[in-house]
């Protein structure tokens, strides 16, 4: 009986040194210093009495600092979300516009994807 235990402690004390190690392993895997990331996505929908819905959706992002070849900060210019407009799900999509919730700053309706080089610093 007294084996039985020792080799399960064992095994136990085994299997907590494999999951420590995994763990510190997705941590350490975990920040690969990617320059945008999702921190929350979150709906808000209402149904309309004429059958539509409002959507609002907050997405928590987190831009990292860039910097360019000299060192430089290089700010972020634009940043864009696609839908896929099918008869069969999202159809006539209007209002579309965003919002800094941070510092309140809105940003403007839909506009056309511009190359980041294109875009002035003060844009």
């Amino acid at each position: 009986m007294s084996k039985r235990i020792v080799r399960a402690l064992g095994l136990s004390l085994v299997g907590a040194l494999i999951l420590a190690a995994l763990c510190a392993g997705a941590l350490i895997l975990g920040t690969d210093g990617a320059d945008l990331s999702y921190r929350t996505l979150d709906y808000d929908v209402t149904a309309t009495a004429d059958g539509d819905l409002k959507v609002t959706e907050h997405i928590d992002i987190k831009l990292r600092k860039r910097k360019d070849d000299d060192g430089k900060t290089k700010p972020w210019k634009q940043l864009y979300q696609q839908y896929m407009l099918k008869t069969d799900n999202l159809t006539d999509i209007t209002d579309i516009s965003v919002r800094n919730v941070t510092n309140g700053i809105d940003y403007g309706h839909q506009a056309k994807p511009r190359l980041p080089d294109d875009v002035p610093q003060d844009e």
